[in-house]
């Protein structure tokens, strides 16, 4: 076995590495998984659940105020904030990045 000398075509980064380890780079695989847990966690516990209702500040805006706010914030109102939620649950489970059972905790949390 042999070292030789790598670099991650990606990020460029460079380390010595058996040749038989193919090209994966380690910092890059610590990058997907790292920004995978963060999809998840901002998919699951989407910050607009949390609702402004209440919230002084919120409170005191006009309309355009309220709609800077949400727009800023990623916040969805109305109707459409929870079923456009549920279809990106939706394809998050196709792609298997959360379960089934994730989705459908999030949604009764959201619901209730």
């Amino acid at each position: 076995m042999e070292w030789i000398d790598r670099t991650c075509a990606t990020c460029r980064a460079e380390w010595e590495g058996l040749e038989r380890d193919g090209d994966w780079c380690p910092w890059c695989e610590a990058r997907e998984a790292d920004q995978r847990a963060l999809e998840r966690r901002l998919l699951l516990d989407r910050p607009w659940l949390r609702t402004d209702v209440g919230n002084a500040t919120y409170d005191a805006l006009d309309e355009t105020g309220k709609q800077v706010w949400d727009r800023t914030r990623g916040q969805i109102r109305g109707s459409d904030s929870i079923v456009g939620w549920a279809a990106r649950l939706r394809r998050a489970v196709d792609t298997e990045l959360i379960t089934a059972q994730e989705a459908e905790r999030a949604i009764r949390r959201a619901t209730r």
